[in-house]
């Protein structure tokens, strides 16, 4: 691939851009995230999972998959509602490091790939560092959220 500029070629160097249609990372893994209790601004932590964990990987995508694309989706808690796009806006999410310090702070909307939202471009991350179990996601309103939604995440690493 041919680097056009210099500031293109420091993005690249420094994984903070993709070339276009790159691939977003050697695996993939689908994570459910349900709501067992909910309040608004209150935290809703992911499950542990060492394959996420920033000893073990670098997550390089994470997209929420939306509710037009598959709902409902089979989870350990058995099947839920994926969330719709105007309950995704109310919310954001987060991920942490083992100290609990926050890495990156994103909402939920921009998650979402798809044509009709963003474009079907995904976001990139380099985050090397990052313990799934401290990653969270925080709603501002919880109106309309229930025991029976969940947000679907598809995140893409790379194995260390």
């Amino acid at each position: 691939m041919a680097i056009v500029s210099p500031i293109v070629q420091y993005f690249h160097d420094n994984h903070m851009a993709q070339p276009f249609a790159d691939s977003e990372g050697e695996m993939t893994k689908y994570v459910s995230l349900p709501f067992p209790v909910l309040q608004n601004g209150m935290p809703v932590y992911f499950q542990p999972d060492e394959d996420l964990t920033g000893n073990r990987s670098i997550i390089t995508a994470v997209n929420i998959i939306p509710n037009w694309a598959i709902d409902p989706i089979p989870t350990a808690y058995g099947y839920k509602d994926n969330l719709s796009f105007a309950l995704l806006a109310q919310g954001y999410f987060v991920m942490s490091n083992m100290q609990r310090e926050e890495i990156v702070q994103i909402p939920l909307t921009a998650l979402v790939r798809a044509q009709q939202v963003n474009l079907g471009k995904s976001n990139f991350f380099w985050v090397d560092t990052a313990v799934w179990q401290n990653c969270y996601v925080v709603f501002q309103d919880t109106t309309g959220i229930t025991s029976d939604n969940a947000i679907h995440f598809q995140v893409s690493y790379i194995p260390k």
